[in-house]
């Protein structure tokens, strides 16, 4: 089951990612400027404990030592895991601003990918492919093909950290939203979707199998 999802933003905000990562007043989105701002937001960052917990288990049991992160944002989790682990990370995503990031040099590498497109990428079994809150974005026939290609070049453990599950309180807070804009006359803005765990294992459940599943992270397998 899925359910449409709604943001606050202004009409001309939303999905505009390249605006929303200049956006100074936009804190939770604004990739700052110059690499001392930027360092200061990637050290204010702080990781939920179920996440660290499950990237530590990877880790070890797997023998990761590489991370490659798709949709990578402001690369705040990235680089908590480079330096908590010790590992190399690759990061990547379609803004303007990963430009500016790899002018930093903070991370082994940063490209720009659209994972709706056609890419490919080095990974080997001990590398750990992170999606962290991309599936708002994409229709569900978009991220089926995603994790297709992923099975396809090679992508043995992919460890998933949804945006958002759909449960009863967040049903409940769409709908207050909605009520909010129409007492305000305001229509809506669409943020694409929530999703319940069952329609989350029916994107991938033909290329991987759900080894770990959690409200915070999922750990996915290759079949």
């Amino acid at each position: 089951m899925r359910f449409k999802n709604y943001t606050i933003f202004d009409v001309n905000d939303s999905k505009n990612w390249n605006k929303l990562r200049d956006s100074e007043n936009l804190v939770d989105y604004f990739v700052p400027k110059t690499r001392k701002d930027y360092i200061l937001k990637l050290k204010d960052y702080k990781i939920n404990p179920g996440v660290e917990k499950d990237l530590e288990y990877l880790i070890k049991s797997k023998s990761i030592n590489k991370v490659f992160s798709l949709c990578s944002g402001s690369c705040e989790i990235e680089y908590y895991i480079m330096n908590k682990f010790g590992l190399a990370c690759h990061v990547s995503d379609t803004t303007n601003s990963m430009k500016r990031i790899k002018k930093f040099n903070i991370f082994e590498e940063v490209s720009i990918i659209d994972i709706t497109k056609p890419f490919d990428i080095k990974i080997d079994q001990n590398s750990l492919l992170l999606l962290s809150r991309i599936d708002t974005e994409f229709e569900d026939y978009q991220l089926k093909n995603i994790f297709e290609n992923l099975n396809f070049l090679g992508a043995e453990i992919i460890y998933f950290i949804p945006a958002e599950i759909l449960t009863l309180k967040s049903f409940l807070v769409n709908i207050k939203l909605i009520f909010k804009c129409f007492l305000k006359f305001k229509k809506p803005v669409s943020w694409g979707y929530i999703r319940s765990n069952y329609s989350f294992e029916n994107l991938w459940k033909n290329n991987y199998n759900t080894n770990s599943k959690n409200s915070f992270g999922l750990i996915l397998l290759k079949k």
